[in-house]
């Protein structure tokens, strides 16, 4: 009995793996893609909200009794969301990140003044444009940042910010 669990997780964080990879693939495409890149930059990304996790569509069993990072949090992490993208991009270069979120503001960033600057910098397209991931306005580039929008609440609550 314990085999075929072992079996059944390796299966369920496997599928749900190869799906996140899928959604970094797709990010790093619309990146490289999109009219204002410039390879030689480097950037600091800022994510709005947490990326989301795909293996708990895999799971078949009771998902009330779901606990920890077994099944719930993503493969691209909320405290270094660069580090996959610099894994499988590393043409992108982003030494920095700063994750906006509803219930957390975390700074991973030597410029702590940076977050004033960024809010006033991106104002237009946070209040004006900005969907979730993967429409089209989910990813915005200038000359020095990458944003990323994962989660339609904690855009909610950044417009609130800004009212």
């Amino acid at each position: 009995m314990g085999i075929l669990r072992d079996v059944e997780a390796q299966k369920v964080w496997k599928w749900g793996f190869d799906a996140e990879r899928e959604v970094i693939y797709r990010l790093i495409e619309r990146i490289e893609s999109h009219p204002k890149y410039n390879p030689n930059n480097t950037y600091t990304l800022i994510m709005i909200g947490d990326a989301p996790t795909l293996r708990i569509n895999y799971y078949s069993g009771d998902k009330s009794r779901l606990v920890g990072d077994l099944l719930v949090y993503s493969s691209i992490p909320d405290w270094a969301p660069y580090q996959p993208l610099n894994f499988f991009a590393p043409n992108i270069k982003i030494p920095y990140e700063l994750t906006i979120s509803q219930f957390t503001l975390q700074v991973n960033t030597y410029d702590k003044n940076m977050i004033s600057h960024v809010l006033l910098t991106l104002q237009d397209f946070i209040r004006n444009s900005a969907e979730v991931f993967p429409k089209e306005n989910s990813v915005f580039i200038d000359d020095k940042y990458i944003v990323v929008v994962w989660n339609e609440a904690d855009l909610m609550h950044i417009r609130s910010m800004y009212q």
